[in-house]
């Protein structure tokens, strides 16, 4: 399914075509645990729908980059990358690169799904781990761009030396290079993709009533969207070799 984006004043708007929604509290017939100490019911069709959004949460915790919290819920991942140019973050594919382009659509289309379907993740006890998740993100966004330089870190790692290690990320010893978009070095494709997504985190937050970080999301948002249309072009352009991985076309769709 296809989607387009944009940041106007700080508000984001989607125009979406979504899949059709199965109701994971739609009639009940018995109880399925969640964690240790959450339950929800099973839909009436007999599918564990809370079951499969808390798995597919965990998914998210498990390409964690950086230095994780004690409450870190997948014991065999430890700390990693802890000399990035950006500490913090996502892993990307099954690899230890972060991309910025499908690191922002990911964490737009996360944060969309928390805002329409809020009522789904609370009435399947996961409401607080979405909230951990997705900020795990936006911090990293946060801390990616630079309003006094006007940089913004684009990718961490090199795809074709990552993709000849076969380790953990833990025990990573390759050069992870660190490419940014700036001043004459354009990517509002990225930009563009991120500014939305800064903005529909403030939305998000705003809502869980975090006041202080939803303002900080969306003064981000206006910073990245401005230096979006300040710098337009793809991040290909860029970004040495990050065509070879994931190539983009425009940057309309993101700056409609």
């Amino acid at each position: 399914w296809r989607y387009r984006s944009s940041v106007s004043l700080g508000r984001a708007s989607c125009h979406t075509r979504r899949p059709p929604q199965k109701n994971i509290h739609t009639t009940t017939t018995t109880a399925a645990t969640v964690d240790s100490t959450t339950t929800a019911p099973l839909a009436a069709d007999g599918k564990d729908y809370a079951d499969a959004l808390g798995k597919s949460i965990l998914f998210y915790d498990a390409q964690r980059s950086g230095k994780l919290p004690a409450d870190n819920p997948i014991p065999w991942r430890g700390d990693s990358a802890l000399d990035d140019c950006v500490v913090g973050g996502w892993y990307d594919a099954g690899d230890h690169v972060k991309f910025a382009l499908p690191f922002g659509a990911t964490t737009h289309l996360l944060l969309w799904g928390m805002q329409d379907f809020k009522d789904g993740y609370e009435n399947a006890g996961n409401i607080d781990q979405a909230y951990d998740m997705v900020k795990w993100a936006t911090d990293y966004m946060l801390n990616a761009w630079d309003p006094n330089t006007q940089e913004l870190v684009a990718q961490i790692g090199d795809g074709n030396a990552d993709h000849s290690f076969w380790g953990r990320a833990e025990d990573m010893t390759m050069a992870r290079p660190c490419s940014k978009l700036g001043p004459g070095k354009p990517g509002s494709d990225v930009a563009g993709e991120w500014a939305a997504s800064l903005a529909a985190a403030s939305l998000v937050f705003r809502d869980k009533g975090d006041t202080a970080y939803a303002d900080q999301l969306l003064t981000a948002a206006k910073q990245v969207y401005d230096f979006a249309k300040a710098n337009p072009g793809t991040y290909t352009n860029s970004v040495p070799g990050a065509g070879q991985f994931y190539a983009s076309s425009g940057y309309k769709d993101e700056m409609c």
